[in-house]
């Protein structure tokens, strides 16, 4: 009978093999206990994930991210068969209903990173793309440290070799090495951040634009950019606005572009507009336009600096608001943020100035009918 006893308590003991991750087990007995506290504390059930949910969630994830802290990629979920999702539904589970710690409170909280005034913005935020804003190095390895201190708890793993360090309008300044999880973060002299690339100047290489947008519509119409290869004017240049010239501007109308530039944009589509349509080269700017209808670019770029503008206005409890009517209160005419690029533009087409539509925000089909009482039926977007 002993040897039974001692038999079956062997079996209801848990037993940790030689090579087993005791850390990790207590990070995960620490993690459940913290989304247990929280879902308590809401005084809600949980509704339990079905497998049509499960199978919902993975037919999203991405391809060629980072595996999980179970090194688990996002491939491998989508290339299983239905059966084997039983497996795996309890670890999906336990993300999905679980209510993350918001590492933005922390930073916030910490009073580390940039300011604007007494606006804090030491982390931009937007899905998973973060860009950290600092003044010094000592700062950046703060937000960094929280980061990493949240990611740790939460067993969310962050890929070190994507994230990089740019260091802006600072000549004869140096920055010294910041680290991630003990990984070097690479210092560059340009980043991307939200589709946009960020250099050391700030300022938007237009010429990469224009080739992007050529790129583009070649690539779309190949030989029948040309009107002379049957292919319809029309069509091409419905192409062209649709494809190419969003990606040529995207993200231009929060960046302060110098007259010249905005010149080699117009200049570069003048060209793609005379090729579809066959005309030569000394053809009227105004003929180039009008035979099918265009659009100048230059428009374009307004008509995205205003609704910029106006979806800020519409959220007034937003920092971007809050950045708004400080540059508002303190800029002149003659800088050059955001706020005095708009009140050009709002002069430009006889509209009231960006202190009223702050005060009096207006939804989207109120601007549309004031644009049209306007006669500036160019501006609805």
């Amino acid at each position: 009978m002993n040897i039974w006893q001692e038999h079956f308590q062997q079996l209801a003991t848990p037993t940790i093999e030689e090579n087993f991750d005791t850390e990790k087990l207590e990070l995960v007995e620490i993690q459940n206990n913290i989304i247990e506290s929280i879902e308590r504390e809401k005084g809600q059930g949980i509704d339990l994930v079905n497998v049509k949910e499960v199978n919902k969630a993975i037919e999203k994830l991405k391809a060629g991210k980072a595996p999980d802290e179970d090194g688990i990629f996002g491939r491998t979920l989508q290339t299983w068969d239905g059966r084997e999702f039983n497996k795996v539904q309890n670890y999906l589970q336990r993300y999905i209903n679980a209510t993350t710690t918001s590492y933005l409170d922390s930073i916030l909280k910490s009073g580390l990173g940039a300011c604007i005034g007494d606006i804090q913005v030491p982390a931009p935020t937007c899905a998973d793309d973060i860009a950290v804003l600092a003044n010094s190095t000592a700062d950046a390895q703060g937000i960094l440290d929280i980061v990493q201190h949240h990611t740790s708890r939460d067993l969310v793993k962050i890929n070190p070799t994507k994230s990089e360090a740019v260091l802006y309008n600072a000549k004869g300044s140096n920055i010294s090495t910041l680290k991630f999880e003990d990984n070097d973060i690479n210092k560059t002299n340009e980043t991307k951040h939200l589709g946009i690339k960020r250099n050391e100047q700030n300022r938007a290489n237009i010429s990469e634009r224009i080739r992007t947008g050529r790129a583009t519509i070649y690539s779309l119409l190949g030989a029948g950019l040309h009107v002379r290869r049957g292919f319809s004017p029309m069509v091409a240049y419905k192409l062209w606005r649709t494809y190419a010239v969003p990606r040529s501007i995207y993200g231009l109308e929060v960046m302060n572009l110098l007259a010249k530039e905005k010149d080699m944009l117009e200049l570069a589509e003048k060209k793609i507009l005379r090729q579809i349509q066959g005309l030569p080269n000394d053809t009227a700017n105004m003929a180039v336009y009008t035979l099918v209808g265009a659009e100048p670019i230059a428009i374009t770029l307004d008509k995205n600096v205003l609704t910029f503008f106006m979806n800020i206005v519409r959220n007034s409890g937003t920092i971007e608001c809050e950045i708004l009517r400080r540059q508002i209160a303190f800029s002149d005419q003659r800088g050059k943020d955001f706020i005095n690029r708009v009140e050009k533009t709002l002069s430009k087409y006889n509209l009231k100035s960006s202190s009223y539509y702050i005060e009096n925000p207006l939804n989207k089909i109120e601007w549309k009918k004031t644009s049209r009482n306007k006669d500036q039926g160019i501006l609805e977007k």
